[in-house]
Formats: structure tokens, C-alpha cells, sequence
């Protein structure tokens, strides 16, 4: 089994880091591929001693001959020019050949700084020898007559704890995608964790329904950032510029900046300013990947052999205090055995699961403590008039003698509130025109009113306010968990009616039978006395 987590470990992190890190060299021409064999690799299923001649071998070996293929055409182009002496005069004599080498990643050496040679060279070293690497490996281990190499129950959740927190994982990197660098495409991942978080918020499951969500928000991903790499291309920069209208709206933003006096070198465009601009395409491919995972898992039925440890702990805390009532097809009562409830004694990881379910259950009760802060934080970091609003909320909040009953109850309102600035504020995080979104209006500041341009990277503010409204969502998340609780109470008391009447009609009469009995007894006794 050992063997079988290092080809996973081999095939989900080396691979993909080194697809990546070749991207990241060269984050144009020929990368394209490195590209889509990186969206390729989460959907492929991890290798096991059945399923490594499918599809993993034609992906190992399609990544192997490609990245050869790739450097044999980095040998090829050097030949040419070398057959042209002197070396790389053909580039001088034909510059159409020059663009498009360069566009594909592929120039002259001829004068060229050591360190750009790296960059233009690097990705197909290093994918030859990773690839090359991880197939020799992976082969190696998964191809020997082994009976523990394969995985058991691969149709249903293997470890439904990380499925379950990988969901949570899932939306926080969504939100990172969204808000790196607000655009229109981006937008849509910002909208998505919003309408995800509020769906938590509200009761909703995070299962196949997210699962599918999530399937089309990465294929707008693997759309978005293919475009993105496409758009480095010195041709289409010159056609559409960053300063387009298209390319602001839809994000479209230059990765590299071209040396104008040496063509063939490029500096990342990152400044302290703008460091977002190289991290959001990281962000999105780091998404992508784990969204591929996890929704691969949600789709998988849960394993129902044996309880969970946080419902097993759940159950054990709460089987002394409170029986949960059945009704059967006659409509009797039944209350189950408490010895149906409960598989097994406590484990280890029984106690660590339930100390962290106890923890985040103290922390969703008291989320109304928590969220009265998080209110006064805001206002006070971001001080304007609408979150004024927050401030004066929390004031009313702390006067209330029910303070949590009243919290709850607005939480609905407060969450729109929250989502409603948030909006706002991801609107002014694009890169728009003052002539576009004005930052007056008649010469009212709409800063001090609350709405307005940040000063820095858009995302940090975006960051600090979504957190804030998370703790919101988990308010409104115990609002309606507490809604439910009192209807399945109410139910509860309206199955065991029945059988309190019942039980109490059998007691009535069962006290009047013996009561007329001491009745004839004592007449009995007058009787003979007299």
C-alpha cells in the first residue's frame, strides 16, 4: 500500500509541480502545451496496479513524448541556425521568422544573457527529466504482481473527513480566484463563492450540486487561463493592448514585459503594487487542480459500513440525554435500542475528531459574539457612512437584553447587507476609467459615503471584507439551524402525543378499577361491623 501512495504522491504533486514550474518560465509560445497537460492531469485518474495500463500510461506517456518532441525542437531550430553561418544571421535576414520564433519561445542564443537562455530553454529540461522520472517510477511500482497495490472501494469516498473539508477548501480558493485581479471573468468565480456561501449559510449541502457547479467554473478556468497564456504573444499585445477596453474588462493583463532594445529578453511584470497581476494565474491553476480532486470525490457515493467519528461522538454525547422517536406503519411509537446507536469503542482519532467538533460547536453558539466584533472591526477599519451601519448595528446589539436571540434574527439582513458592499466594492476593484466610474458625483465624495477606488492591490480589502462576511454566513447558518431544530421538536412532540394519551387513558383506568375495588371492599367491612 506504501508503494501505491508514493506513485499517488509521484503522479498528483511531482508532475504537476513540474508542469507548472515550466509554465511559470516561460509563460508563453510552447508553454501552451505544458499548459494543457497540467488542466489534463487532475482529471486522470492516480494509478494502480489495475488501472495503470488505461488511461494514466497513455497520459504518462503522451506528457514523456511530448516534452522530448519539445526539445527536439529547441535542437532542430538551433541546427538551422547554426546551419546558416554565421549563427542566427537568418533571424537578421528574415524577421518574419524571428517574430514567430520568438512568439513560440524559440530565439537566438547569439548575445543572449545566460540567465534568458534558462528561461527559454529550462521548461523542456526540467518536463523531460520529470516526465521521463515519473514514468520510470510509477511503472516500476505499480507494474509487479502485488496484491496490496490497488485501491479498495475506489467507487465511493475513501476518506470522507478530507472530502468534507475539502469543500471548504474549495470555496476559500474560489474566493482567491475571484478576487485577485476583478475583472468580468473573474467575477464570475466571486459570484459563485458568494452563492455557494449563502446556500451554506441557509441549510443547503455542499454536495453533487457543488460538485456540478464547480465542474463549470473549471471549465471557465482552463478557458480563462489558456486565453491568458495565449494572449502573451507579442502579436496579439499589439493588436489588443492591456489599455483596450476588452482587455481591461476581461482582465487580459501582461504577465511579461518585453525589453524593447533586446527582444529576446522579458522581466515578469512584478512590482509591490501589482504583485497580484503573477499571482492570480497561480491562483487559478492551484484552484483548478483542487476543484478536480474534491469534485471527483463528491460524485462518489458516501461509504455507509460504519459511523462516522463525529457522528459516533455525537451520538455517544447526546444517546444519555436524548432518544431520537420513530413512528412505524401502524403508527405506533417506537424508541430504537441504545445499543443499535453505537458501533465500537472510542478511538483516537474519535477523540481528536470530537475535540475539534466540540471546538467549532462552542464557536458557531457563540458566532454572535463574534459577529457583533467582526461589525465593529469593520466600520472601523473601513470607516465611511454605509458601514456606519455596522457600527450603530452593534451598538444596538450589546443594548439588547436577548442579544443572541436578536442577532440571529437579523442575520438574514445583515448578510445581504455585507454581500451587497462587497459587490460594490468588487466593482470599483476593476481596472476601470475615472470617466467610467466616477469617484464623484456632483461633487459629493463617494468615498466618504463608502464606495470608491482602494488604494493598492484591489484584492486586499476584497480579502479582509469576504472573511468578515463569513462570519455573517455562519450566524445565519445557526439562525437556520435552530429554525430546524424546533420543527423536528415540534414533530417529535406530535408523534409521541399518541402514545402520552395512550399511556395515560391505561392509567386512568387502571386507577379507577382499583379504586372501585376499595369501595366494595370497605362497604363489605361496614357491612359486617354493623
Amino acid at each position: 500500500m506504501a508503494k501505491y501512495y508514493i506513485a499517488a504522491l509521484l503522479f498528483r504533486v511531482v508532475l504537476p509541480a513540474g508542469l507548472l514550474l515550466s509554465i511559470a518560465l516561460r509563460p508563453f509560445g510552447l508553454s501552451v502545451i505544458y499548459l494543457l497537460l497540467y488542466l489534463l492531469a487532475p482529471l486522470v485518474i492516480v494509478p494502480d496496479t489495475q488501472t495503470f495500463s488505461g488511461g494514466c500510461r497513455t497520459y504518462l506517456l503522451l506528457t514523456l513524448i511530448l516534452s522530448f518532441l519539445l526539445l527536439l525542437t529547441h535542437a532542430a531550430w538551433h541546427s538551422v541556425l547554426a546551419a546558416f553561418a554565421p549563427y542566427g544571421s537568418l533571424l537578421k535576414d528574415y524577421p518574419i521568422i524571428q517574430k514567430i520564433g520568438h512568439n513560440l519561445g524559440l530565439v537566438s542564443y547569439a548575445g543572449i544573457d545566460p540567465q534568458m537562455a534558462v528561461h527559454y530553454l529550462a521548461p523542456e529540461l526540467v518536463m523531460s527529466g520529470v516526465s521521463l522520472l515519473v514514468y520510470l517510477l510509477v511503472k516500476k511500482l505499480l507494474t509487479r504482481n502485488e496484491t496490496g497495490l490497488h485501491k479498495k472501494d475506489s467507487k465511493h469516498q475513501r476518506y470522507p473527513l478530507l472530502t468534507s473539508a475539502g469543500k471548504y477548501v474549495c470555496l476559500f480558493l474560489i474566493m482567491f480566484s475571484g478576487i485577485m485581479r476583478p475583472s468580468i471573468s473573474s467575477g464570475i468565480y466571486f459570484l459563485v463563492f458568494m452563492g455557494a456561501a449563502t446556500a451554506w449559510a441557509v441549510g443547503r449541502p455542499l454536495e453533487k450540486g457543488f460538485a456540478v457547479v464547480s465542474r463549470c467554473v473549471m471549465a471557465i478556468m482552463a478557458v480563462h487561463i489558456a486565453i491568458l497564456v495565449a494572449y502573451q504573444c507579442s502579436w496579439l499585445i499589439e493588436i489588443y493592448p492591456p489599455e483596450m477596453d476588452f482587455a481591461r474588462y476581461f482582465g487580459l493583463t501582461k504577465l511579461v514585459s518585453i525589453n524593447e532594445t533586446t527582444p529576446t529578453s522579458f522581466t515578469y511584470e512584478v512590482t509591490r503594487d501589482q504583485w497580484a497581476t503573477i499571482a492570480s494565474p497561480l491562483v487559478i491553476l492551484l484552484t483548478y487542480f483542487i476543484l478536480a480532486i474534491e469534485t471527483r470525490e463528491l460524485f462518489k457515493p458516501k461509504l455507509i459500513k460504519s459511523m462516522s467519528p463525529s457522528k459516533r461522538w455525537s451520538s455517544i454525547r447526546s444517546g444519555s440525554q436524548s432518544k431520537q422517536l420513530h413512528q412505524d406503519s401502524t403508527g405506533s411509537v417506537v424508541i430504537p435500542d441504545e445499543e443499535s446507536a453505537i458501533e465500537g469503542e472510542n478511538t483516537l482519532l474519535d477523540d481528536i475528531v470530537a475535540a475539534i467538533v466540540d471546538f467549532f460547536q462552542v464557536l458557531v453558539r457563540s458566532s454572535y459574539i463574534a459577529t457583533t466584533i467582526t461589525m465593529m472591526a469593520w466600520s472601523i477599519m473601513f470607516h465611511s457612512w454605509l458601514t456606519f451601519v455596522f457600527l450603530m448595528w452593534a451598538n444596538i446589539v450589546w443594548l439588547c437584553q436577548d442579544q443572541r436571540s436578536f442577532m440571529l434574527k437579523t442575520s438574514p439582513v445583515l448578510v445581504c447587507y455585507a454581500m451587497l458592499l462587497l459587490l460594490t466594492q468588487y466593482i470599483y476593484g476593476m481596472n476601470l476609467l475615472e470617466t467610467e466610474l466616477p469617484s464623484n458625483i456632483t461633487e459629493v465624495n463617494l468615498r466618504q459615503i463608502g464606495v470608491g477606488r482602494s488604494e493598492g492591490e484591489p484584492c486586499v480589502p476584497l480579502l479582509i471584507k469576504s472573511l468578515f462576511t463569513c462570519m455573517f454566513w455562519v450566524t445565519l447558518r445557526q439562525r437556520v439551524q435552530e429554525i430546524r431544530q424546533r420543527r423536528q421538536s415540534a414533530v417529535i412532540t406530535d408523534m409521541a402525543a399518541p402514545l402520552q394519551l395512550t399511556v395515560s387513558a391505561a392509567a386512568s383506568g387502571e386507577y379507577d378499577t382499583q379504586l372501585g375495588a376499595i369501595h366494595k371492599l370497605r362497604h363489605t367491612l361496614q357491612y359486617f361491623n354493623v
